[in-house]
């Protein structure tokens, strides 16, 4: 996805940059500047997407995925996967996977 894709408003701060989760990638964004995509979590889970998440008092950011509920245009899409996962992105930039992809929405990290 390009830096128009689905954009969540939880942000911190690390390295002096806002950390953005867009709808498949973790990106780094200034005022005025580019998106720079940071990590990709699940690249090969293409049908999956970024879900809600916290901020953690180490600077770390704490977030969850699931099969993606919605179509291009915006529409309800039925899930039919149970393939969600929960993980942490650290301050030094490194993704960690923290639970097996078998969860079907992963809500309440806040």
């Amino acid at each position: 996805m390009g830096g128009a894709g689905v954009c969540h408003l939880d942000r911190h701060q690390a390295h002096g940059r806002v950390h953005r989760r867009l709808e498949r990638r973790i990106a780094f964004w200034q005022p005025g500047g580019e998106f720079k995509t940071v990590a990709v979590p699940e690249p090969h889970l293409p049908g999956n997407r970024l879900n809600e998440g916290a901020a953690a008092p180490d600077g770390s950011f704490w977030f969850g995925t699931m099969q993606t509920n919605l179509n291009p245009d915006g529409s309800p899409r039925k899930q039919t996967e149970n393939s969600g996962a929960y993980y942490r992105f650290s301050p030094d930039l490194e993704v960690r996977r923290l639970t097996p992809n078998e969860y079907g929405i992963t809500n309440t990290m806040a």
